[in-house]
C-alpha cells in the first residue's frame, strides 16, 4: 500500500479483548517452531495440492505464522491478513477469487506477491466464538472448494487446536497449576505424577481408560510400558530415563495394544520438577490421539490416493517407481513403465457428460488393477492418463501384455459401448530408456503421444528417435504459437468460378503463413499444428475472424464476391458452442450468415461425436451458412453418411480431377451431387482438358490454377472485375 494512501481498517470481532486474552496466554506468538503443527500444516499444502499453506495466529495489530509450508514471511499486518476475517465467524472462509471480492481486491497481496486469488481458511476455535487463528489455504490460481474439501480442512483446523490445547495442560501440569484435575477435564487426556524419592506414581481415571486397565489396578509404570507395541516399548524408556536422571522433558507419541485387542495411540508428555539440582517429581500428561492418527491416516490416503478410482495417485506413483528403480539398480534389473491414455476422452465429457467420463475413468482403473496389479503398481497420473509399473519385466513382456489389455479393454459401460473409445499407449524400459524417473516418465510419454499420433488404440515402446521427431513438432507448434500472437499468418483466396454465369460467384480463404525465417509458407508446412488441440482451435477462430473481417471490408467497397468458403478444424467442432460463436461473429461484423461457406472434411463428420457434429451443422445450416463437404471421395463418409447432414456443396478433391484414370468418379459424383440437389464445386483444375471434361459432364463450379492461384485480399476486387469484363467480351465475340 502507498505511504500516502489512508491504512484500511479492519473488522474486530464482538469479543476481541477475550480473544486476545485466550490468545497470549497460550504462549505461542514468540514459540518456537512446533513439529507436530509443521506436518499439518505441510500436509494441508499436499493435500489440497496449494503452493502455500499457513497455520496463523491473530494477534492486535499483526498476523504471525505458527507454521508455514511454502513462503517464508514470518508475519504481516493484520490489516492486510485475510485471516483477520475468517476469525470473525467460526465456519470456514472461502475466497474462490479474489479479484472478484471487493473485500480482498485491493489487499497488497493480491495487487503484488504473491498475486493471492485464492484463500480457502478454516478458523483455531478454542471454544464457540474464541478464534485465536486460522489454518489456511493459499493458492496464486483461482479455485473451487467443495464440502469435502471444506470437510478435510476443518479436521486439518481441528488437529492444530488439539496439539494447541495438549501443549497447554503439560505446560499447565508442569508447573504445578492445574496438575490431575485440569488434565481430567481434557478431553481423552490423563494425568500422572511420579515422585522420585518416595516413587510414587498416582494417576487420574482417565489414565484407565486409555489403557484399558481395569479401575482400581494399581498404578505401574511397567504396566503401562507394557501396553506398548515392542519397538516402541524401547523409546519409551530411553526418553524416561533421560527425564529422571537429566531432567528432559519427555514428550513421544507410541502406539500400543490394550489388553482386549484394541490398537491406540497416545502422546505421552511430561515435565520435571527440579530441587537442587536434581529432579524431585515429574508431573505428565497422557492424551489419547487414536482419533486423530486415524484422521491423519485417511487424510494421508486423500493425499496419495486418488478419490474416484481408488488408484494410487502421481505423489503415490513417482515414490512407487523411485523404490522399484533403486531395487532394479541394485539387482542389475528391469522395470517397465507403461503409460495409458483415454483416447476421445474429452469428447466423452462434452458429449455424455462427467457422469459417464467418471465410470469411464472407474472402469479403467479397475480393468487395470485387474490385469496389473498383483504384479506391479497402478496408478491414476492425470486427468485421463494412467500408469503402471512393472518390476523385473522386459520389453517384449511389456509390450505384449499391454498389447492384448488395450485389444480388448472397454471403456465405456454397456449402455455406451457404441462409442468407439479406447487406450492408446506408451512404454519405457529402465535403464535403457532412463536411468532415473524423471527421463523414464518423459520417454515413456513420447511414446504414448507417438501412439496417439499413429492411431488410436496403438501401443509404442520407445525409441531414440521419437524424442527428436517430438522435439521438432513441439518446436514447431511454439513457433506457430508465437506467429498467431505476432500476427504472421494472412488469408490468401482462390476464386471459384460458376461454370453456367462464367464469373466468380464465391472465393475460399486460404491460411498462409508469413514465417520470418521461411518465407510463405502453405498449410502443409505447419500441419502438426492443426494435430494440436489448442492452436488448431486458435488457428480455426483467427482464418474466420480474418475472413469475416475481409468480407465487411468488400461489402463497404461494393466488392461483388458472392461469398467465402472457410475451413473449419476438427478441434473447433469439439466446442459446444461453435455454432452461437460463428453468428455471433457475423451478426457483431453485420456480415449475412448467408455470406459465409463452411468446408468441413468427410472425416470430420465420420470422427467421434459425430451426433455433435451434425447438431451444430444443421444450426448453423438453419441460420443461412451454407455447408460444403470438402475433399469428396478422400475420406470415408458413405451416401447414407451425406443424407444424414445437411450439405449444399460437394467439394471433388483434386487428386480426382487432375487424374485420367479417375474420370468415372468424377462423373458419379457429379450425378451423385445433382440427384441429392448438392450442387458440385471441382478443385485443382489447371489445364483447359480438365475443364472442358467438368463442362461436358454438369459440374457446376470449378477452382484452380486455370483460372488464378491464390489471391491477396488487395488484388481480389480487380481480378473479379477484369474476370467479369473478359467472359463478357467472350461472349459478345461469340455472338458477333
Amino acid at each position: 500500500m502507498a505511504a500516502d494512501q489512508p491504512r484500511r481498517s479492519y473488522p474486530l470481532p464482538p469479543n476481541e479483548e477475550e480473544r486476545l486474552r485466550e490468545l497470549h496466554q497460550l504462549d505461542l506468538l514468540a514459540a518456537e517452531r512446533i513439529e507436530q503443527i509443521d506436518r499439518v500444516c505441510a500436509l494441508a499444502r499436499d493435500l489440497f495440492k496449494v503452493p502455500v499453506a499457513l497455520v496463523t495466529l491473530v494477534d492486535r495489530d499483526r498476523q504471525c505464522f505458527l507454521a508455514s509450508a511454502g513462503i517464508d514471511l514470518t508475519e504481516t499486518k493484520r490489516e492486510d491478513a485475510f485471516c483477520a476475517v475468517t476469525i470473525l465467524h467460526d465456519e470456514p472462509l472461502v475466497v474462490a477469487n479474489a479479484l472478484d471480492d471487493p473485500r480482498f481486491r485491493d489487499n497488497i497481496f493480491v495487487v503484488g506477491a504473491p498475486h493471492i486469488r485464492f484463500y480457502a481458511g478454516a478458523p483455531l476455535n478454542l471454544r464457540p466464538g474464541v478464534n485465536i487463528g486460522t489454518l489456511c489455504l493459499i493458492d496464486t490460481k483461482p479455485r473451487q472448494f467443495g464440502g469435502d474439501d471444506l470437510a478435510h480442512l476443518k479436521a486439518l483446523a481441528d488437529m492444530v487446536v488439539s496439539e494447541v490445547r495438549a501443549r497447554r495442560a503439560a505446560r499447565d501440569l508442569a508447573a504445578g497449576q492445574l496438575r490431575l484435575s485440569q488434565a481430567a477435564r481434557l478431553a481423552k487426556i490423563g494425568g500422572y505424577e511420579f515422585g522420585l524419592l518416595s516413587e510414587k506414581l498416582v494417576w487420574d481415571d482417565e489414565i484407565y481408560r486409555i489403557y484399558g486397565v481395569d479401575p482400581g489396578t494399581p498404578p505401574s509404570n511397567d504396566l503401562i510400558v507394557a501396553c506398548y507395541d515392542p519397538e516402541m516399548r524401547e523409546r519409551s524408556r530411553q526418553r524416561l530415563d533421560a527425564l529422571f536422571t537429566r531432567g528432559v522433558p519427555y514428550d513421544v507419541e507410541l502406539r500400543g495394544r490394550r489388553p482386549n485387542g484394541e490398537v491406540f495411540w497416545v502422546r505421552a508428555m511430561a515435565e520435571p520438577e527440579i530441587v537442587n539440582g536434581k529432579v524431585a517429581r515429574v508431573f505428565g500428561a497422557v492424551q489419547d490421539i487414536t482419533e486423530s492418527k486415524l484422521a491423519e491416516a485417511r487424510i494421508h490416503d486423500l493425499a496419495y490416493r486418488d478419490s474416484l478410482t481408488g488408484l494410487p495417485n502421481r505423489s503415490s506413483f513417482i515414490d512407487s517407481l523411485n523404490a522399484y528403480i533403486e531395487a532394479a539398480r541394485l539387482k542389475n534389473s528391469h522395470v517397465a513403465l507403461v503409460k495409458l491414455d483415454i483416447d476421445h476422452f474429452r469428447e466423452v465429457n462434452d458429449a455424455l457428460g462427467h457422469r459417464t467420463g467418471d465410470e469411464v475413468l472407474k472402469n479403467v482403473g479397475m480393468s487395470l488393477w485387474e490385469e496389473f496389479g498383483h504384479t506391479g503398481t497402478v496408478a491414476r497420473i492425470g486427468s485421463n492418463e494412467f500408469a503402471v509399473v512393472l518390476p523385473g519385466v522386459s520389453a517384449d513382456a511389456a509390450m505384449s501384455h499391454t498389447e492384448a489389455f488395450v485389444e480388448h479393454a472397454r471403456p465405456l459401460s454397456e449402455d455406451n459401448s457404441n462409442l468407439p473409445v479406447a487406450l492408446s499407449s506408451g512404454i519405457a524400459i529402465f535403464p535403457g530408456h532412463g536411468n532415473d524417473v524423471e527421463t523414464l516418465i518423459k520417454n515413456a510419454k513420447v511414446a504414448l503421444l507417438e501412439a496417439k499420433s499413429r492411431r488410436r488404440g496403438k501401443v509404442v515402446l520407445f525409441d531414440r528417435g521419437m524424442r527428436e521427431t517430438l522435439e521438432s513438432k513441439l518446436a514447431l507448434l511454439r513457433r506457430v504459437a508465437a506467429g498467431i500472437e505476432n500476427k504472421e499468418f494472412v488469408l490468401f483466396y482462390q476464386p471459384i468460378v460458376g461454370l453456367r454465369s462464367g464469373k466468380v460467384t464465391a472465393l475460399e480463404a486460404l491460411i498462409r503463413w508469413n514465417d520470418p525465417e521461411f518465407g510463405l509458407l502453405t498449410p502443409g508446412h505447419f500441419m502438426a499444428a492443426f494435430d494440436d488441440p489448442d492452436l488448431a482451435v486458435e488457428l480455426g477462430d483467427m482464418v474466420l475472424d480474418m475472413a469475416i473481417a475481409q468480407m465487411r471490408r468488400w461489402l463497404d467497397e461494393g466488392v461483388d464476391f458472392g461469398n467465402v468458403a472457410v475451413n473449419l478444424t476438427t478441434a473447433q467442432f469439439r466446442l459446444a458452442d461453435l455454432a452461437e460463436t460463428v453468428l455471433g461473429k457475423l451478426a457483431r461484423a453485420k456480415v449475412s450468415p448467408q455470406r459465409l461457406t463452411l468446408e468441413v472434411t468427410e472425416n470430420v463428420y465420420m470422427a467421434w461425436g459425430a451426433e455433435v457434429v451434425a447438431a451444430t451443422i444443421r444450426k448453423l445450416h438453419a441460420a443461412g451458412v451454407e455447408i460444403a463437404l470438402d475433399d469428396f471421395g478422400t475420406g470415408y463418409a458413405s451416401l447414407a453418411h451425406l443424407r444424414q447432414f445437411p450439405i449444399d456443396k460437394l467439394k471433388i478433391d483434386k487428386s480426382f480431377v487432375q487424374s485420367t484414370e479417375s474420370a468415372a468418379i468424377v462423373d458419379a459424383v457429379i450425378n451423385m451431387g445433382m440427384s441429392l440437389g448438392m450442387r458440385v464445386i471441382a478443385e485443382g483444375v489447371e489445364k483447359k482438358e480438365q475443364l472442358s471434361l467438368l463442362q461436358l459432364k454438369g459440374c457446376d463450379f470449378v477452382q484452380g490454377y486455370l483460372f488464378a492461384k491464390p489471391l491477396e485480399p488487395e488484388r481480389v476486387a480487380s481480378f473479379i472485375a477484369g474476370f467479369g469484363a473478359f467472359n463478357e467480351r467472350k461472349k459478345q465475340a461469340a455472338t458477333a
